[in-house]
């Protein structure tokens, strides 16, 4: 059920509509945050990570919009615990031993710990998580789950919420500061939509095509799923046995440099790939959210 609500949450509708503008104004912002903390004098400079930058804003973003402000009273380092367990998940993922894995067994533990606090608290004092976030915790409720039980199934959900929009967008903004004639052409489409300081949203992200072509090359190129499956009987692939028993993970990227599809170039950026030929989006070689009955529902709101 609780991908269902996922669903309900993340595909076209009022949820989405109410979740993507909450996102997007508070990533506004976090950005005017940050440049009103700049330095007055212009001469000097800072250095900012742009990775960091992304990281930060994009991950309190999330949070915020589906868990609500209470989260940051009980978990202040949430950002930098999530960061630990996003850079060793390789090792839950290829179920490393766990004498070799504290790092990571750690941070799972400190994320299970905030979510179970915040699970913990009055419903009223966290009213304003969104759809998801209410509706699955009544579920898991309803079959007895206390609060450890539901905050081990949200840190989960955590995880796969929060996915690669930040690097996406930490990829988006290295292609544009490398390449001055592309930001140039994207500052000027999306301009429209930014008017008297207000966002308009539909217009960002219904009427620019350069920016939606470039987003979808970095997809391609930097970001890319894999399909896990369960081999239940001996399965002769490639001339090779899969034995029963056992799981095999289908990387998706070569989809996405398969010259066959994308032509000579597969290997190199084009911003205007898809803007040149709008087909290679649907192509079924093209899946950086995944595809069948596991694909990401989140793709809309990227």
């Amino acid at each position: 059920m609780l991908e269902e609500y996922q669903r309900h949450q993340l595909l076209p509708g009022r949820e989405l509509d109410e979740l993507a503008k909450a996102f997007v104004c508070y990533v506004d912002k976090m950005v005017q945050i940050y440049a009103s903390s700049s330095p007055p004098v212009k001469s000097v400079f800072v250095d900012v990570s742009l990775m960091d930058w992304t990281t930060d804003v994009f991950l309190q973003a999330t949070t915020e919009t589906y868990w609500g402000r209470s989260m940051w009273g009980l978990a202040p380092d949430l950002i930098g615990s999530f960061q630990k367990w996003e850079q060793t998940t390789w090792k839950y993922v290829f179920q490393i031993p766990c004498i070799l894995s504290k790092d990571m067994y750690e941070a799972r533990e400190e994320l299970i710990a905030a979510f179970t606090a915040y699970f913990g608290q009055a419903k009223t004092t966290r009213a304003d998580a969104n759809y998801f976030v209410t509706t699955s915790e009544q579920e898991l409720r309803d079959i007895a789950f206390n609060d450890n039980d539901v905050g081990k199934v949200h840190m989960l959900q955590y995880w796969a919420i929060k996915g690669n929009a930040h690097k996406v967008t930490f990829w988006m903004f290295a292609y544009m500061l490398h390449d001055h004639q592309l930001l140039e052409r994207i500052r000027e489409e999306v301009a429209p939509g930014v008017v008297n300081g207000t966002l308009n949203v539909p217009y960002l992200t219904e009427q620019c095509p350069k920016l939606e072509s470039l987003g979808l090359e970095v997809l391609r190129l930097k970001m890319s799923s894999s399909l896990m499956r369960y081999v239940n009987k001996p399965t002769v692939v490639g001339g090779k046995v899969l034995a029963n028993g056992h799981n095999v993970m289908v990387p998706y990227r070569q989809f996405h440099l398969d010259e066959d599809v994308w032509g000579r170039t597969a290997s190199a950026f084009d911003p205007d790939r898809s803007l040149n030929d709008k087909q290679l989006s649907r192509s079924s070689s093209f899946r950086p959210f995944g595809g069948g009955q596991h694909l990401w529902p989140g793709r809309f709101l990227a």
